[in-house]
């Protein structure tokens, strides 16, 4: 689950309260549905008892945190936050890159 937490983080750097409010509510909800399919993987979604098909109890459960963790993701922006970009001089000098070493200054010479 706080893998769940970290991926939604990194979508959206800064969250605020209520942002973390809601992936905390998307968090349990998934803990939900996760629990309810293991419990129905072990005793069966349906029996059939006398001739009649008994769905089990559980999967009323299981929709309905389904659709809580659908309508909370509602809630979150829709894509990743715009992130102020580097400079052209910065980017081709390798700011903002430890792996890069430092850029050598274009020798250019004029009437080549």
């Amino acid at each position: 689950m706080e893998d769940l937490v970290r991926a939604f983080a990194g979508d959206l750097p800064d969250l605020t309260a209520r942002e973390r409010e809601v992936i905390e509510t998307i968090v349990t909800a998934k803990g939900c549905e996760l629990l309810i399919g293991q419990a129905l993987q072990q005793c069966g979604l349906a029996q059939v008892v006398d001739g009649h098909i008994h769905v089990a109890k559980a999967s009323e459960d299981l929709a309905r945190f389904m659709k809580l963790k659908l309508d909370a993701l509602r809630l979150l922006p829709v894509g990743r936050r715009a992130k102020a970009v580097q400079s052209l001089t910065d980017y081709l000098n390798g700011a903002g890159r430890p792996d890069a070493p430092p850029a050598e200054e274009d020798t250019l010479h004029e009437g080549e």
